[in-house]
């Protein structure tokens, strides 16, 4: 084997190590080039791919500038690599390749020295160094001040970064220039994504401990036009959830709930859209529900909390997991309490309305504006009105509103036309929130639900028998006494917990 071919199976063979021990590509490309010596050819060729590369090229595309030292085999198995994600198994096959004679390096370019290439691979590895730093921070930062959510968008060529906190995002301080590049090529090498791949969506999880809490971080990254936009929901592994009496049921409402509950059999819809609670509310019934004596089972896409005592299966859909064939199965598992992350088809529908009928309580969200929509809904998706009455407890629907900060709560008038929207009663006191450290100057500081119960009665069940009339429906459950989100919500304004304008701005 001459020299040349053994320095470059050697240098090959280094970065697999270190690729395969989880540092960053530059970084370890400018640690194993400080190990060639300086009169070595291969020293300036490595210098230029990490430039290459810095300047936004792929790994092929830079090896791809010495055809002399990297033949197209190489340059394909350095593809390969990168669009599977297992780019160090290919360097170990390159390293083997010009071991055994099959590739060989050529004469390499000897002109020029490392130093023109030396600073960007140097700047390179600083800026990982960086990135790594400020996703830290940027995590640390996040978790502290409560926030569900984290997203790095392109505006205009520069990164932005924003974080939801209760349900409304915030902005944060944006990575300087040149280590935005890295701050995305960081965030997908923690969720174990191709980092190469560029042009479909990737989803990944990201373990981590931040001030003693284990979070496990949903990361999602789609290619946009004007660049890859990367969002991490956060979720603490060991969440505090809320009993019942907590989780902001007035007095009736939570009377029908636990009414609901303690039913053998039957089934009870969380409604709502994205991000109103639906899920937590679920698991909130669960933890009232666990105990020795009830068998509880759920499928789930993804589970989101794990529950000492329950019995929790995750949906894979890549493995042909799907939602109905883990609920035919969990089905056998002679299960007390099933509980259906959500209804997205017939079959998931049918499955979850049979066992109910067959004498097990089953817990389910869809998404759906108020509860007389989710009764609709599953009858729009095909599921007969008799079987929905028969199956069917009772419908949540839900939203989360902000509370007022408690630190800095105060008396104020709000504009005429924002109390006639409200149709608040004359002589009705309202609160805010002015402003403090403690809820960072928004006034807000947590949130609380507001719901609408609608209970399966004999009026509720005629008018599915023979009107099946969402405006029919919507009125059989006024008149039943359902209390609406508005109007659970007022109560809420009245007693100070909330504002009106947040009010209006969740349930108009």
């Amino acid at each position: 084997m001459n020299e040349a071919n053994k320095t470059t199976a050697l240098f090959w063979r280094k970065m697999g190590v270190m690729i395969d021990a989880s540092l960053p590509l530059m970084k370890a490309l400018a640690t194993v080039v400080k190990e060639i010596p300086e009169r070595d050819p291969l020293r300036n060729v490595i210098c230029g791919v990490a430039a290459a590369i810095e300047s936004g090229s792929t790994l092929k595309e830079a090896l791809a500038r010495y055809p002399e030292a990297f033949p197209p085999t190489v340059l394909a198995l350095a593809e390969v690599g990168e669009m599977t994600g297992a780019i160090e198994q290919s360097m170990f096959k390159i390293a083997d390749g010009y071991d055994n004679g099959t590739f060989s390096a050529g004469e390499m370019p000897g002109q020029g020295t490392c130093a023109q290439y030396a600073a960007p691979a140097a700047d390179a590895a600083e800026n990982d160094d960086t990135a790594v730093k400020y996703v830290k921070m940027v995590i640390g930062e996040a978790v502290k001040s409560r926030a569900s959510d984290i997203h790095f968008e392109w505006v205009n060529g520069n990164m932005r970064v924003r974080r939801r906190i209760d349900g409304v995002l915030h902005g944060m301080e944006a990575p300087p220039v040149p280590i935005q590049a890295s701050v995305i090529r960081r965030l997908k090498i923690m969720g174990a994504m191709n980092v190469a791949e560029r042009r479909v969506p990737q989803d990944g999880r990201i373990q981590l401990n931040v001030s003693g809490a284990d979070l496990d971080c949903r990361v999602s990254a789609v290619p946009c036009v004007t660049g890859e936009s990367i969002s991490i929901r956060i979720l603490n592994k060991q969440p505090v959830l809320p009993g019942l009496d907590r989780a902001g049921f007035s007095p009736e409402n939570l009377e029908k709930i636990a009414g609901w509950l303690k039913q053998p059999g039957g089934m009870i819809v969380t409604a709502g859209p994205a991000g109103s609670g639906k899920t937590t509310l679920l698991y909130t019934c669960l933890k009232e529900l666990n105990s020795d004596g009830v068998k509880i089972v759920t499928v789930e896409d993804p589970v989101e909390y794990v529950i000492a005592g329950v019995n929790q299966v995750a949906v894979r859909q890549e493995l042909g997991l799907t939602f109905p064939g883990a609920l035919q199965g969990m089905l056998r598992q002679d299960p007390d309490v099933f509980m259906i992350g959500e209804m997205r088809d017939m079959d998931t529908l049918s499955i979850g309305v049979n066992a109910a009928l067959t004498g097990r309580l089953v817990l389910t969200s869809l998404y759906a504006n108020e509860a007389p929509a989710a009764v609709m809904r599953m009858i729009e998706m095909g599921l007969d009105p008799f079987f929905v009455s028969s199956a069917l407890l009772g419908v949540c629907a839900q939203r989360l509103v902000r509370r007022i900060c408690p630190e800095c709560r105060e008396e104020y008038k709000p504009e005429p036309r924002l109390v006639e929207l409200a149709k608040a009663g004359p002589g009705m006191k309202f609160f805010r929130g002015k402003g403090c450290p403690a809820c960072n100057q928004t006034g807000y500081l947590g949130r609380i639900a507001i719901h609408e119960m609608l209970g399966i009665n004999d009026r509720i069940r005629s008018v599915l028998a023979h009107d099946c009339d969402l405006a029919a429906l919507r009125k059989a459950a006024r008149d039943t006494g359902m209390m609406t989100l508005r109007e659970d919500g007022l109560a809420k304004v009245k007693q100070g917990i909330t504002t009106i304008d947040e009010l209006l701005r969740i349930a108009v």
